[in-house]
């Protein structure tokens, strides 16, 4: 999975009140691999952090394991914060 996080900024042109992504912050990323990752209940986490001033990347931390003290608090749903809405 890959979470693109933006800052925000108000929509000038909409006729009411709106926010909407303005630049890059980060990019975070989780990989699920049993064999690879035992350690981690099989998860793997990066994060990089955005710096527009050179248009590079940032690591945010070391290591595969850099999340998984995070998503322990939500093992019980598989490592993952987000829950998909009922359609």
């Amino acid at each position: 999975m890959v979470k693109v996080e933006w800052t925000q900024t108000q929509n000038k042109t909409a006729p009411y009140f709106v926010m909407i992504p303005d630049k890059l912050a980060r990019l975070a990323f989780i990989l699920k691999d049993s064999k690879r990752f035992p350690k981690t209940h099989g998860w793997a986490y990066a994060a990089f952090d955005y710096d527009p001033a050179s248009a590079t990347f940032k690591p945010r931390g070391t290591g595969a394991t850099c999340g998984y003290a995070c998503h322990s608090g939500v093992a019980a749903q598989d490592y993952i914060f987000t829950h998909y809405p009922k359609r």
